[in-house]
């Protein structure tokens, strides 16, 4: 549930902005592991995917595809999964792969082939320790520099509500 995450927000991802409204940051790895209904689950796809799980494409018929053919790598959340391990990786790392070919703008296309890679990359050695490690699409997704820069931006004051636009 997001309250877990709110409880976990702490100086390092809670700035307070001019007007004393709290924004929190929240990595897709935390909204992943707040998951207990389905709404927490629409917010977590949303933050992965950029569009509602209930969206149908031919992402998510893949994704579902994925889970068919790994239905142990999926962990039911309602009407809906999170996968793990080699799904997780097929389903993200397709995602980020298609974004770098059909993104936009340019600038972001980069931006989503590099984390294609740093996905590869994560995957990888996760699969070549000793004790192979099944990430999450929340884990595999995470970027590190997303939050860094999130919070660095928030810190400095330049992300705040709308309504407080001079």
């Amino acid at each position: 549930m997001l309250s877990k995450i709110l409880k976990r927000s702490t100086k390092e991802n809670t700035a307070k902005s001019a007007e004393n409204n709290n924004l929190v940051f929240a990595s897709t790895s935390d909204l992943e592991a707040a998951i207990n209904t389905e709404d927490d689950f629409r917010r977590f796809y949303y933050s992965m995917y950029h569009s509602s799980p209930d969206t149908v494409s031919e992402f998510t018929k893949y994704r579902e595809k994925v889970r068919e053919e790994f239905p142990e790598m999926a962990v039911p959340v309602g009407r809906y999964f999170v996968l793990f391990g080699e799904a997780a990786y097929m389903a993200v790392s397709t995602y980020y792969n298609a974004l770098s070919k059909q993104g936009k703008p340019e600038n972001f296309r980069l931006y989503a082939e590099k984390r294609a890679l740093e996905i590869e990359q994560l995957h990888s050695n996760s699969q070549n320790l000793a004790v192979p490690v099944e990430l999450s699409e929340g884990q595999l997704a995470e970027d590190k520099n997303l939050e860094f820069y999130s919070l660095l931006a928030l810190s400095n004051r330049q992300i705040f509500p709308k309504s407080n636009v001079c």
